[in-house]
């Protein structure tokens, strides 16, 4: 409008605005105070009045937290786990929600809000997810439901299903390693030659369960993975693939020459270095 006006920035708005001979009156404008922190390496910025939130976490009382302030740096250091501390500080932006990255366990993330002072928000907002009602149940972002699927197949403590799952997955690699072995038996090696046996059929329905289990595992953990070109550049998930491959297609080969003989002896055969190679890590 062909006046200029300076803007003065202060911390607090003064109780008067002085009008200037222009006519124009600017009202100074409030600067809210920036926190830095470095954490674990990772520099984040955020609003004192953002932590203040929550005045009875660590990062909320401003006397606990210069206690981590460095002068010459000029931020306040935490050597913590910067990938967690992504999740503690979206808490506070939130407000009041968790997230705990897949890649990260129960017991690491449980740690970091055990220092932050945030356990107890944590199962107070844990709890409210797990609510049976659900006629009144908040609706559950798909992020967090694939992240809970994701959490079941890779970490064992994340829930009481994960470790029935753990455990049935540890019985079904030592079955299929069992199996392996009894049958380079002689004895057995020749009972199973006659498909008429039963113990020939025994094999092939229990190696087919196991194979089953193994395939559900493997399609359930590409699914839900967070990260699929991980998932693929992840040399195990391959090896995983390739020794469940051929045991389908050998029982589809034989069932299209429609013989109950080799069906039965091929099946029990294809996957045998994939339970073993997953007992090395399980």
């Amino acid at each position: 409008m062909g006046h200029d006006c300076d803007m003065t920035y202060t911390d607090t708005v003064p109780d008067l605005c002085q009008v200037p001979p222009n006519g124009i009156c600017c009202v100074p404008v409030t600067r809210p105070e920036i926190v830095k922190l470095n954490v674990g390496g990772g520099i984040f910025e955020v609003f004192r009045t953002t932590l203040e939130r929550y005045p009875d976490t660590l990062l909320g009382k401003k006397d606990s937290l210069d206690e981590y302030f460095m002068t010459e740096q000029d931020y306040h250091f935490l050597e913590r786990h910067k990938l967690i501390f992504s999740s503690i500080l979206y808490f506070y932006q939130s407000p009041g929600k968790f997230y705990r990255p897949a890649c990260v366990s129960a017991d690491q993330f449980n740690l970091e809000l055990e220092f932050f002072g945030l356990t107890g928000y944590y199962e107070t907002f844990a709890s409210s997810l797990e609510k049976p009602c659900r006629k009144n149940a908040k609706y559950e972002h798909p992020t967090l439901r694939v992240e809970r699927a994701w959490n079941f197949f890779k970490d064992p403590k994340s829930s009481g299903a994960a470790r029935v799952w753990a455990i049935i997955d540890v019985i079904a690699i030592s079955l299929a390693v069992l199996l392996f072995i009894v049958e380079t038996m002689p004895n057995i090696k020749a009972e199973l030659a006659n498909p008429d046996q039963v113990l020939a059929t025994s094999f092939f329905v229990v190696e087919t369960l196991c194979v089953a289990f193994f395939t559900v595992e493997l399609v359930g953990r590409m699914i839900c993975c967070p990260d699929k070109k991980q998932f693929l550049k992840t040399l195990m998930n391959w090896i995983d693939f390739v020794t469940i491959i051929p045991y389908f297609t050998q029982l589809a080969e034989n069932m299209m020459q429609d013989s109950v003989e080799g069906r039965l002896r091929q099946g029990c055969t294809v996957v045998r270095v994939a339970p073993t190679r997953r007992l090395s890590w399980c």
